[in-house]
């Protein structure tokens, strides 16, 4: 349990011999009389699964006004039915970091490069595991910060959404070992098409209670017409090149080709961040109509 909610965590396995499609996952508590006492849909899960393959999920619920106290069971639904055969494709995971920012919100930052031969739009899964292998929170990406990622081209991502690692005291003290996977239900081969744009007029500053704020104008100089724009900012260790933290913001007006927009995005850090003593990043793409 957290400060106010009640969750249940696990992993749904396909020990069948055939894919499964998981339309969702629920779970109920009951009290010692056997009435209910919370329930909810799950806020994370993996929507589909190779047989022999697994995934996990979360189910985060509000702490009845009674209190939990009498709270004595629990059952988990699933809603499972035999899914057609999905392509797979490839991707290597360029290493992962986590950190809670200044708020209090844990994050799992990472990169990961587009292994295969087409376009792909990409959703990802993440857990958070203890030493025996429970499944302590899981986190969910529908998209990542493009909605296209050609072959042969790394993305970030930040997974910043959780619920026990954020709610439940000392949870972080257990954790053990984490798993980042592609969701293959909502991954496909994307039509969409990127061109990389310039920015201009960058500047940046950090405030203890906001984060690290980045702004300027996107440049349109891909000699068409764009539908919309992305603005990527990747911060790192000067010294190892490691990720330390990632943000990004959608820029959905069309941007006519020599025109610029503005685009502002901050990102939370950690405490005792020093926007003087990274290195960072600002990538611009630009989405072709």
């Amino acid at each position: 349990m957290g400060n106010n909610y009640i969750n249940v965590t696990g992993e749904i396995v396909n020990n069948g011999d055939t894919p499964i499609e998981i339309g969702n996952i629920a779970a109920a508590t009951f009290g010692a009389d056997g009435n209910i006492a919370t329930a909810n849909y799950a806020n994370a899960l993996i929507s589909y699964l190779n047989p022999g393959a697994s995934g996990p999920f979360c189910v985060s619920m509000d702490i009845p006004a009674e209190g939990a106290e009498n709270i004595t069971d629990f059952t988990i639904y699933t809603d499972v039915e035999v899914g057609d055969q999905e392509d797979a494709y490839s991707v290597t995971y360029l290493g992962e970091r986590n950190y809670y920012d200044s708020d209090g919100y844990f994050h799992l930052v990472g990169e990961l490069l587009n292994d295969s031969d087409v376009n792909l739009n990409l959703a990802l899964i993440a857990g958070i595991y203890d030493a025996d292998g429970n499944v302590l929170d899981a986190s969910r990406l529908s998209m990542l910060p493009i909605s296209s990622l050609a072959p042969g081209e790394s993305i970030t991502y930040d997974f910043d959404y959780w619920n026990p690692m954020n709610n439940v005291e000392n949870i972080f003290d257990i954790a053990d070992s984490y798993t980042v996977q592609v969701d293959l239900g909502w991954t496909w081969d994307s039509s969409t098409v990127y061109v990389d744009i310039n920015t201009t007029d960058d500047s940046n500053e950090f405030d203890e209670f906001w984060g690290a704020t980045f702004t300027g104008k996107v440049e349109n100089n891909s000699g068409e017409n764009l539908e919309g724009a992305v603005v990527i900012v990747n911060i790192y260790d000067p010294e190892t090149g490691e990720l330390l933290a990632t943000g990004y913001t959608s820029l959905y007006d069309e941007i006519p080709n020599g025109e610029t927009a503005d685009y502002e995005l901050t990102i939370s850090v950690e405490d005792g961040f020093d926007i003087s003593a990274v290195n960072y990043t600002i990538i611009a793409k630009g989405e072709l109509p």
